[in-house]
């Protein structure tokens, strides 16, 4: 509908059209112009539905390998090297069933074989899906396991940690013999802890200090979590699903 003086202009017009024998025509007001996208057409917005979305995760899932690995309180089978998160008292849970649970009471942090194969969870503290497989390469490798060979040979107490803790394992594997070495300072000091040779507290403690074993031992276990750590954070990892199955344990250096 023309506004009112829209409407005159066009009263004006007719009568002039009629006037000189124009045929009559009806005013209609132009459209405005609308300036054409230099970016394209406009996409229409599509939303993903949920069962869409099951299907696309699922199919995610289903990509990614499956890699069956040995475990064992030790170690993991074919491995030369590796970090294990461990609980010597398992965790109760209920599903959503109502049926009871046990979580894993071992899991993967790192893994390293003499190959340059490396495995690590996301987590770097208590391990875990979801994991990653990658490679260093050989030569880099042999370098790690040579120095965690040199490290741990050192005449030292290899265990810190109480019986129903959760801790941290690192395992070396040569010539057919585990080197373990346990400690509970990482979970704990994660939470704020302070850690000592005879136990821990969330107290301040004045004038009490390491002794000079356990500060050599710190300062090892630093020296070995670091260069693993450093070799899996150079390296493009792919996803991958790890199994496990106990096996035996082999010999073992404690």
């Amino acid at each position: 509908m023309c506004s009112s003086r829209i409407a005159a202009l066009c009263t004006i017009a007719i009568g002039l059209a009629a006037c000189h024998g124009i045929p009559e025509s009806p005013c209609v007001p132009e459209s405005p112009r609308v300036p054409e996208s230099r970016t394209g057409p406009e996409l229409p917005i599509v939303s993903e539905s949920t069962s869409d979305r099951e299907l696309r995760l699922t199919s995610e899932a289903q990509s990614v390998p499956t890699l069956h690995l040995q475990l064992s309180r030790d170690g993991v089978s074919g491995y030369d090297l590796g970090v294990l998160s461990m609980d010597n008292w398992p965790t109760f849970t209920l599903d959503e069933n109502d049926v009871l649970q046990v979580e894993d009471t071992e899991r993967v942090v790192c893994l390293l074989r003499a190959d340059g194969e490396v495995i690590w969870s996301e987590d770097p503290l208590e391990g875990g899906a979801p994991y990653f497989r990658g490679s260093v390469g050989a030569a880099r490798a042999q370098e790690l396991i040579d120095r965690w060979a040199e490290i741990m040979a050192t005449p030292a107490k290899r265990l810190w940690y109480v019986g129903d803790s959760t801790f941290t394992r690192l395992f070396l594997v040569r010539d057919a013999k585990v080197t373990k070495w346990s400690s509970w300072h990482e979970v704990h000091e994660s939470v704020g802890a302070r850690v000592f040779e005879w136990g821990v507290t969330m107290e301040d403690v004045e004038g009490v200090e390491w002794s000079e074993d356990y500060r050599h031992f710190r300062s090892s276990w630093d020296e070995l979590r670091g260069a693993l750590r450093s070799a899996c954070s150079e390296t493009l990892g792919r996803p991958v699903k790890l199994v496990f199955d106990w096996d035996q344990p082999a010999s073992e250096v404690e």
